[in-house]
């Protein structure tokens, strides 16, 4: 599994001033997934937080990063980075973009 060697922010939804105006909810769950994601995949699984303050900040997190297309849970602790925001490793795109909007 290969991790952390993605190929560019991408360029569609502008990556870079979205993840600048990340609110600490919202980094706490990029920074969980991103950690977890494999960069040919973009998938990762982030298990349950253990502290329910965690777990709600998390949540308040999950919710605003899906409004803004940048991930999505599509099974219990497994979650998708938007290919268009992190593209993943060359040649990998197609795959993890048909994966992306067929278990939305």
């Amino acid at each position: 599994m290969h991790k952390h060697d993605f190929s560019a922010l991408g360029n569609k939804m502008n990556a870079a001033e979205i993840l600048a105006d990340l609110t600490p909810h919202e980094a706490l769950v990029f920074k969980l997934v991103m950690r977890a994601a494999d960069d040919k995949t973009n998938r990762g699984v982030v298990k349950a937080l253990k502290n329910k303050t965690e777990q709600v900040k998390f949540s308040k997190g999950y919710k605003k990063l899906v409004e803004k297309n940048v991930l999505y849970r599509y099974k219990k602790e497994n979650y998708i980075i938007n290919p268009d925001f992190i593209i993943p490793l060359k040649g990998e795109y197609e795959k993890v973009k048909e994966f992306w909007d067929n278990n939305k």
